[in-house]
């Protein structure tokens, strides 16, 4: 069957790359993974727009970065995540279609 066929190899693929399976993480893992992407779009607009503010004054722009990346790793952590599962989540959503469709489904 051309379909299992396919969906193989992209698990070869997965596997070929040290990515974790879907199976790794639990609904709840993944329902945390959505709640701080859903705080990750609120932080990335407020600190852009910071960041725009200040792109003539490279000293406070690299202070706003690191403030909005600070923040970003507490938005992972409050929704209950380690940082490690968080960028597993990121790395297989990258190359798995599939796990990236059910993620977009909970957004």
């Amino acid at each position: 069957d051309l379909h299992l066929s396919i969906r193989r190899q992209r698990q070869m693929c997965i596997r070929d790359r040290n990515l974790p399976d879907a199976s790794d993480f639990s609904d709840s893992d993944l329902d945390a993974f959505v709640a701080t992407q859903k705080d990750m779009a609120g932080i990335q607009k407020k600190y852009s727009q910071k960041l725009q503010a200040n792109q003539d004054k490279p000293k406070k722009a690299m202070e706003v970065q690191q403030e909005a990346q600070q923040k970003m790793v507490e938005a992972v952590q409050d929704n209950g995540l380690e940082l490690e599962k968080y960028n597993q989540i990121v790395r297989l959503a990258q190359y798995d279609a599939d796990f990236r469709a059910s993620l977009q489904a909970k957004l």
